[in-house]
């Protein structure tokens, strides 16, 4: 029920002493006559603009507290905006820290792009295109690159429209590309336009953000969407040429190893102690979801690098393969379960030395899932092509070879 605020009349009291009742007016009332008042203001002021430029002010004059331009993108005034631009104001300028200290680290050198670029709404897409339209350098950089922020949902037709006017998709920004930061803001459509668009999902990204895959496996931003599109957003970086083999920079401290995306998911994964190192059966329920959903992901994610790795492997000459191995030429090695390579001891099959694990565990439910059918196979190709080489084989290099085989 609204408030009722009551306006005394100034009749004259009635005969009897009685005073008039007063005129009840509602909030709503009241707010129709501030709204009045404010649009009174607002066009004055409008035409108050409009005379100073007619009569030739300079829209570009001022620099305390900042340009002019800043205050019509900032307040979403997209006739100000094409006011202002069709009267000379330049687009170039930026926020200047030493104007005011206080701005240091918060708004260092934005340009009204930036800012336009960030309002909500159908008024920030008029204007980042009116600017878009004006401004001579579409790629260029605020000095907060060494600032680390909350990734921000963007309107994906911003992107498109920065896109149609060549906007660099693989620049980096505190450690972050447009393609990872839409991945970690959860927004699967402009991740689709990025790519689609050209956006490298190999990017190295700094910072210690890995890649474009890395982000869609970390653990901080895995409340962003469920299961599901998870596996899928993996699965559409793979499609556009996501390279699950690259090199990982993996840093703690002072140690720093070299892994891949999968060694990138269990370091993140094994940083959460409560999760990672307590029992199963003393995690509260939510947190024994948060451990399976984590569990299925890089399982899938080692899926993933194992079919990388095989459908590598089968592109090579076996022969070319031995006299290498024989020459001393490193040889990748990863466990054949879950798909580690760094932090893990690895242990060759005994039967077959095809394949390696890196526990008791990923060793049984290697043999449950695929290399119990395919160990004897193995053993019987690789005394086959051994003979056919007529190359002494050491244990070493049966290993190997039946490594190189399991890739058929």
């Amino acid at each position: 029920m609204h408030q009722v605020f009551y306006v005394v009349t100034s009749q004259p009291p009635l005969e009897g002493g009685l005073v008039p009742t007063p005129h009840p007016i509602s909030q709503v009332t009241l707010a129709r006559l501030s709204d009045h008042s404010g649009l009174t203001g607002h066009r004055n002021r409008w035409l108050t603009i409009n005379l100073l430029l007619h009569r030739g002010a300079d829209p570009n004059c001022c620099r305390i507290p900042m340009q002019v331009l800043f205050f019509a993108v900032k307040a979403g005034d997209v006739e100000g905006v094409k006011l202002l631009l069709e009267n000379g104001a330049r687009t170039d300028i930026q926020l200047s820290p030493e104007v005011e200290p206080h701005w240091r680290g918060e708004l260092q050198a934005l340009t009204p792009l930036h800012i336009a670029a960030a309002l909500p709404g159908e008024e920030g897409v008029k204007i980042t295109e009116l600017l878009l339209h004006a401004i001579t350098d579409v790629d260029a950089r605020a000095a907060d690159q060494d600032d680390v922020y909350e990734p921000v949902k963007c309107a994906r037709d911003v992107v498109r429209l920065l896109l149609s006017h060549k906007a660099n998709p693989n620049m980096l920004w505190s450690g972050h590309s447009p393609l990872s930061l839409s991945i970690a803001s959860g927004n699967d459509l402009i991740v689709k336009e990025l790519l689609s668009q050209g956006a490298d999902p190999n990017l190295f990204l700094t910072k210690g953000l890995g890649s474009a895959l890395c982000v869609a496996c970390d653990f901080t931003y895995e409340h962003q969407r469920n299961m599901d599109s998870k596996l899928a957003l993996i699965d559409l970086l793979i499609n556009y040429g996501a390279n699950i083999l690259n090199p990982v920079m993996l840093t703690q401290g002072d140690k720093v190893a070299v892994g891949t995306v999968v060694d990138y998911g269990y370091f993140k994964f094994y940083q959460d102690r409560k999760i990672a190192h307590c029992p199963f059966h003393s995690l509260m329920p939510a947190e024994r979801e948060t451990f399976l959903a984590r569990k299925r992901l890089l399982e899938y994610m080692g899926i993933q690098l194992r079919r990388a790795v095989f459908a590598k492997e089968s592109q090579w000459d076996l022969k070319m393969l031995y006299l290498s191995k024989k020459g001393g030429i490193p040889f990748f090695k990863f466990c054949y379960q879950c798909g580690r390579s760094v932090g893990v001891r690895l242990a060759p099959c005994t039967r077959c030395y095809g394949v390696l694990t890196c526990s008791k565990y990923c060793k049984t439910k290697a043999w449950t899932d695929f290399h119990k059918r395919d160990c004897s196979a193995l053993m019987a190709l690789g005394t086959s092509i051994a003979s056919k080489f007529d190359l002494f084989w050491s244990s070493e290099d049966f290993m190997y070879e039946r490594e190189i085989l399991s890739t058929g």
